[in-house]
């Protein structure tokens, strides 16, 4: 009989040739590697526990409020201007096209000196901002609606909403499990569902605000949505220690950590 050597050591059980070693070695090598973390199996209890950190939570709906306000206060310009100071399409689209124009440079400036301070206490000053803007759409404020205030809130709110947005979002992608991070379930979809069900509710608030009167919608909607930062920035300003804790890991020690668990 013969025998194959492997690596220099003899084989103990009769070889059939260079074949038969390659399927040891692989079956071999089946039988020694480590346990899957990313698994389906182990999916829904990753889900469930991973999910329930108040960071991401707290992350994942912020970007919903947000978009509540975002799609809202489109929305509010295009019917309330026409309505009440008679603003035509084109007056609207000239609006939209202005508010996008100025955004670019403050967005290409707010990337350069974003550095210079930390993500959530750049979301928390545009929670601060965004709660003073959509208060100031109400008639609460000042007695009244005027329409260059509204016109100027109206344009803050597009510009800081884009930016709050961008910031929630880097924190989101930091803070959520890298095993949630490795699937289907990702800060990227995550980020899509808040997107789309914060557009869907901004919608039907607007159609609620809206029902005794298009006159009474800043009071009715915006005075929602400012309740709704308020108690968004109550939560995110108790929950500040957590999500700086959360914020500060990498997502390869977060990940080493959990192997060894």
């Amino acid at each position: 009989f013969f025998f194959q050597a492997e690596d220099g050591i003899r084989d103990a059980q009769e070889s059939r040739g260079l074949g038969d070693v390659y399927k040891r070695q692989d079956h071999e090598q089946t039988h020694q590697a480590p346990k899957n973390v990313f698994s389906y199996q182990c999916f829904p209890e990753i889900l469930v526990n991973q999910i329930s950190h108040r960071a991401t939570i707290l992350t994942i709906f912020i970007l919903f409020a947000l978009k509540i306000l975002q799609e809202g206060m489109l929305i509010f310009m295009s019917i309330y201007m026409k309505d009440q100071y008679q603003w035509r399409l084109s007056d609207l689209g000239f609006y939209h096209f202005i508010a996008a124009i100025y955004c670019l440079p403050c967005v290409i400036l707010f990337g350069i000196y974003s550095k210079k301070f930390k993500d959530r206490t750049i979301l928390m000053i545009t929670l601060y901002i965004l709660i003073l803007c959509s208060l100031m759409m109400t008639s609460y404020l000042f007695g009244g609606f005027h329409k260059q205030l509204i016109v100027a809130s109206s344009g803050i709110i597009y510009l800081v909403v884009l930016l709050a947005e961008s910031v929630d979002i880097s924190i989101l992608a930091k803070v959520i499990s890298p095993q949630l991070q490795q699937g289907f379930w990702n800060s990227g979809i995550f980020s899509g569902y808040a997107d789309n069900f914060g557009r869907m509710f901004g919608s039907s608030a607007i159609t609620l605000a809206g029902e005794k009167g298009i006159a009474e919608i800043p009071n009715n909607f915006f005075a929602w949505t400012t309740i709704l930062l308020t108690i968004t920035s109550v939560f995110a300003t108790l929950s500040w220690k957590k999500l700086s804790k959360y914020s500060k890991l990498s997502i390869q020690s977060n990940l080493e950590s959990i192997i060894q668990k």
